[in-house]
Order: C-alpha cells, then structure tokens, then sequence
C-alpha cells in the first residue's frame, strides 16, 4: 500500500477520535480470504503506519502491504476502496 487519501485520513481518524481509542491504538487493514478487514488494533513493529492529524491512524501488516502494493485506501460513499 502506497498511502491513503486525505478523505480516508480524516475517517479513519475520526473513527479513532469517536471510539475514544488511546493513542497507540490505530485501524489495521488487513488481507483475509474473504477480502479485507478493517479493525481496531496495536501497531507491531514490522507494521506500515500511515499518519494523519498528528497521529498514526492506519497500520498494515507487510504480506497484506505487498498485496496492494501501489494502492491507496479512500473513502467515499460510506466505504473504504483500494485506488
């Protein structure tokens, strides 16, 4: 994954702020068989992180970062999509 949009930035913060997550909590994206998950979790130190607002607010583990390698995550019409 090569980032995320400005729009994803602000959701994906905003769903942290909503949830009242702590700081070193941020959403992880990650690859599943029935496609992709998007969940609450803690940042590992092989993890991508993507920040925005001042903190980090998306992390990917490397074998789901390899798999939409040149994509970037967006939101629009209610939902996340790979662009």
């Amino acid at each position: 994954m090569d980032g995320i949009t400005e729009t994803a930035g602000e959701k994906l913060k905003k769903v942290l702020d909503d949830t009242q997550a702590p700081p070193e909590k941020c959403i992880r994206y990650r690859i599943t068989n029935g496609g992709a998950e998007l969940k609450i979790d803690t940042q590992d130190p092989l993890d991508l992180a993507f920040e925005f607002g001042g903190r980090t607010v998306l992390i990917v583990d490397t074998v789901s970062a390899e798999t939409v390698a040149g994509l970037k995550l967006d939101f629009k019409d209610g939902g996340f999509f790979l662009v």
